[in-house]
């Protein structure tokens, strides 16, 4: 099953809700409609849609500054506490740090966009900013004094010096001017670790004191973003163990078949290679007339004939990833990362002409 569910496209950059947030919705929802009845529910559906419609403008702020720098956006993903760009970008600290600020800087914008509104709207602009006064309405004035506090506090949150936030991306850019990109990293991941351990404790305390919700999910927002900074760490070793080098030094020559053998075919075959070569390949590169279309793993296919959702006369064209996306030889692999590690298969091509293939268990495989 896909992590995520393409939504819509803007700008050629696709635009994906994690399957987390989709549970993360359904979970406000019902708990709106058990503790506040069904049109409550409905409210807090609406309100999650405007937060994260101001979390996508966020991401697209920082997208356009990294189409400004030449790079490519593929995709923005929307998790439960926010968004993420993946963006095809380069070691550059420069180029990070106007990125990384771009998002936090619309949010202040927009915030402050919606309290000079207030102030020509109405004379009693000022009543509209407590939010929490027991006597504050949700009517239009009030809606933009919601709508000026939310984007302050995401502002004010991304901006904290702790990965993945914005504000460890500007501190590990900012670092990166005077020393390694590597070790600016760990220290940005040293802080964020303690600032996120810091927050779990907190809302540990903050459960145990009776306030369990806000506890919990202080809890949950700095489980989610310690996870996260790990991976930003694992991936930015990754980056730097393949600087440098490009594409045509890793890619290998897979062996082809054709698509219309069948799975008992396949494993027939494997199984003669190994009786000639004595290794088996793991993948192999699927054609049909002359063209590939896809790739097809050993390991994968066992695990599905031996939980019997294919048989041994099923065609391997019925069953093999056809997620296959295309670099050139000449490009950094650190360039391609995100078609390598997104794809079942990259096609290696210089001048057209196919020289090799990767695939994320290469890159994957030669990181451990």
């Amino acid at each position: 099953m896909k992590s995520s569910i393409k939504i819509f496209e803007i700008f050629g950059i696709s635009v994906k809700l994690h399957i987390s947030f989709l549970m993360f919705i359904l979970f406000l929802f019902m708990l709106f409609v058990i503790s506040y009845g069904f049109i409550a529910g409905i409210a807090s559906l609406l309100l999650i849609f405007i937060l994260f419609s101001i979390v996508l403008l966020h991401e697209l702020s920082h997208s356009v500054v990294a189409i400004e720098f030449g790079f490519k956006v593929r995709s923005i993903t929307l998790y439960p506490i926010g968004g993420a760009a993946d963006v095809e970008i380069e070691e550059n600290p420069k180029a990070e740090l106007l990125m990384a600020f771009a998002g936090p800087l619309f949010n202040i914008l927009f915030a402050w966009v919606c309290l000079i509104l207030l102030m020509f709207l109405t004379p009693n602009w000022s009543h509209y900013l407590n939010i929490f006064a027991p006597e504050f309405s949700l009517d239009l004035f009030g809606f933009l004094g919601w709508i000026m506090w939310i984007n302050f506090m995401l502002a004010m949150f991304n901006l904290l010096p702790a990965f993945p936030m914005d504000g460890g991306r500007v501190l590990r850019a900012f670092l990166a001017l005077f020393m390694d990109y590597l070790k600016a990293t760990k220290i940005s991941l040293l802080i964020a670790k303690i600032l996120f351990v810091v927050m779990i404790l907190v809302g540990l305390f903050l459960t145990l004191k009776g306030y369990a919700f806000n506890g919990i999910m202080l809890v949950f927002i700095g489980m989610f973003l310690l996870v996260a900074g790990e991976g930003e760490g694992r991936w930015t070793e990754t980056r730097e163990k393949f600087k440098g080098m490009k594409n045509r030094e890793l890619a290998v020559r897979l062996q082809e078949i054709n698509g219309n053998l069948t799975v008992g075919d396949l494993l027939n075959l494997n199984l003669n290679s190994f009786a000639y070569s004595y290794t088996l390949p793991s993948s192999f590169v699927v054609t049909m007339n002359g063209k590939i279309e896809g790739v097809i793993r050993i390991n994968e296919l066992m695990n599905q004939i031996s939980t019997r959702k294919i048989s041994y006369d099923t065609p391997v064209y019925e069953v093999m990833n056809k997620n296959v996306a295309f670099i050139e030889a000449d490009d950094l692999i650190t360039k391609s990362f995100g078609k390598i590690l997104s794809a079942d298969l990259c096609i290696v091509e210089e001048n057209r002409i196919v020289i090799g293939f990767l695939t994320r268990d290469m890159i994957i495989g030669q990181n451990k």
